[in-house]
């Protein structure tokens, strides 16, 4: 029994053994197994592709693949650069195979930038094992999530009067009724660029056609009187006080002019003849603006929200609600929209903007 219980701890033995050699890392296989993955040399450092996922959120990653190997890139730091001055704000440390001695860099970044830049300078540092390093910069168009038809055409920087707030576009101006600066409008010239003060009067919204400017005049507890401003004349040429002392927006095209009053949306003529009055079942809405007898809202519901701002839709012609749309900024305030054009305030980055209008993407149901 003794020797036969010697024979069986000999046996277990041998077999722990066998198990452990099974398990260690054949070098050769191990080189093999990394030779697949292309290697990073010194001429690959700026092939690498930026993409824009979300408001003001980046993915990085290298035009040769998902995993790269180096004998020396030891981590990648992500950050910006400001007055020449490198401000980290991630750090990637590569991953290494010590049989092969060789670092695995797995090349999948995702980053979030400011949320105020309209450009915003990324920079990749490749930190070498000697505490060397490479960097790369690029320039990313942070406003042109989520259409990358998004254009800036003039910066908050450039204006220098109040805030970009309310506006109306038509062929050779855009209007706008800057934020904090009470009863000014302002008309920027699309064919010389000039800016001008074009009346004083007390109001929040405006819409536009190619003759007028309207807009309603708000006092304190008084009733709204709904202004005419004629573009040939240079003249208020007509008023009508409305039933209300609130107004939510406005919004115009050729013949009519539309008034967004709580849960209600008033039809005029231009001469401000009442044409119609349609009910609305939601309240928490303001701004506006028509196309093709369809009417986009501001949804407040929505408001300053993280994965972004939403327009509501509503068809005159069914009388019904048609799905979201998302806004092409993430706090958007006035828009208006004009012929092939979605022209818009972003209030984060202080810039006035289009996109196409077709562009416009419907929010998908979960999102």
């Amino acid at each position: 029994m003794k020797k036969f219980a010697i024979l069986i701890n000999t046996l277990l033995m041998l077999g722990i053994v066998l198990l452990f050699a099974s398990c260690e890392k054949n070098p050769a296989e191990v080189d093999e197994q990394l030779i697949r993955f292309p290697i990073l040399g010194a001429g690959e450092y700026h092939n690498i592709d930026v993409q824009l996922v979300g408001y003001n959120t980046v993915r990085v990653t290298h035009k040769a693949g998902p995993v790269l190997r180096s004998r020396d890139i030891c981590r990648i730091d992500i950050g910006t650069t400001v007055n020449n001055q490198f401000i980290r704000w991630k750090t990637y440390p590569s991953s290494i195979d010590f049989t092969s001695h060789v670092y695995l860099i797995h090349f999948n970044f995702k980053v979030k930038m400011s949320r105020d830049e309209i450009v915003q300078i990324l920079t990749l540092r490749y930190i070498k094992t000697d505490s060397s390093f490479v960097g790369v910069e690029t320039p990313v168009p942070l406003y042109k999530y989520p259409y990358a038809s998004a254009q800036v055409i003039l910066k908050q920087d450039d204006f220098n009067i109040g805030i970009f707030w309310n506006i109306a576009v038509n062929d050779d101006f855009i209007f706008n009724r800057p934020l904090w600066v009470d009863g000014c409008l302002f008309t920027y010239n699309l064919h010389n660029h000039a800016l001008e003060i074009m009346t004083d009067n007390t109001f929040q919204y405006l819409a536009a056609n190619s003759h007028y400017v309207f807009y309603p005049e708000m006092r304190m507890n008084q009733r709204i009187i709904l202004h005419r401003f004629n573009l040939i004349t240079g003249k208020n040429d007509l008023t009508k006080v409305l039933n209300s002392n609130i107004v939510q927006g406005i919004a115009a095209d050729e013949n009519y002019v539309y008034v967004l009053i709580v849960r209600s949306l008033k039809k005029y003529t231009t001469n401000f003849v009442l044409q119609d009055s349609i009910p609305l079942d939601y309240e928490y809405i303001n701004f506006m603006s028509i196309k093709d007898s369809v009417v986009y809202f501001k949804d407040g519901q929505y408001c300053c929200d993280p994965n972004g701002e939403q327009l509501r839709r509503f068809d005159l012609t069914s009388r019904t609600w048609l799905p979201n749309v998302w806004s092409p900024a993430q706090r958007t305030e006035g828009f208006d929209i004009y012929k092939d054009g979605f022209y818009y305030v972003d209030l984060n980055k202080e810039f006035l903007g289009v996109i196409y209008f077709w562009d416009l993407l419907p929010v998908k149901s979960g999102q």
